[in-house]
């Protein structure tokens, strides 16, 4: 699909631009990386939350508490899972949504 990736980096750069804002500016000045670059971030992105789960970093009093994953730093068990789902509180009416997609 050539020119598809220039179009799609133009309309992230443009779109805003109707309500009054200004165009996005981009890292990189702009320029879209290559798929090696992208893996590579996905890659260490995935290593940090392993080390986040795993307790071999700081959660910053985040609860990192689960139910499947074998390697978790701090477990909890279905029923344990089921408690904590039970105890919390009601989910409040829905909020208006602005026609123009802003939040």
């Amino acid at each position: 699909m050539p020119g598809f990736l220039k179009a799609t980096v133009e309309w992230f750069r443009i779109y805003k631009i109707p309500d009054g804002k200004p165009e996005n500016q981009f890292a990189f000045n702009g320029e879209a990386k290559d798929r090696e670059f992208a893996h590579k971030v996905i890659m260490e992105t995935h290593e940090s939350w392993q080390h986040l789960v795993e307790g071999k970093s700081d959660a910053g009093g985040l609860s990192t508490s689960c139910v499947t994953l074998p390697n978790a730093h701090s477990k909890l068990s279905v029923v344990e899972a089921e408690e904590v789902v039970g105890s919390s509180p009601e989910a409040g009416p829905g909020q208006p949504i602005d026609p123009k997609g802003e939040l």
